[in-house]
């Protein structure tokens, strides 16, 4: 994944705001590897890891509108990505208690 978005990254991004799913399923083709490595870095779980890795995809289909605003695509997934792996993690902690 290159930091400086692409020319065509932001087609796609722009097509996905605008609910293409077809759009949508190349950028997960494309991204959906790096985030499951990610997830499975943190977790050490391949099931958290794809629950986790289906939930961010979800978090960005569900906030396609804001797409258009975002230049560091790579950056942005990463971070859900991240966030989402901390908030289930937390959850899991707290049902341990």
């Amino acid at each position: 994944m290159s930091e400086t978005p692409s020319y065509n990254e932001k087609i796609l991004l722009e097509q996905i705001a605008s609910g293409n799913a077809s759009a949508f399923g190349t950028l997960f083709e494309q991204y959906k590897d790096k985030v499951y490595a990610l997830c499975m870095y943190m977790t050490r779980s391949e099931l958290i890891a794809e629950e986790i890795t289906q939930e961010t995809f979800l978090k960005v289909w569900v906030k396609r509108t804001e797409l258009t605003h975002v230049n560091y695509f790579n950056a942005y997934l990463r971070t859900i990505a991240r966030n989402e792996v901390i908030s289930h993690l937390r959850r899991m902690a707290k049902e341990q208690l």
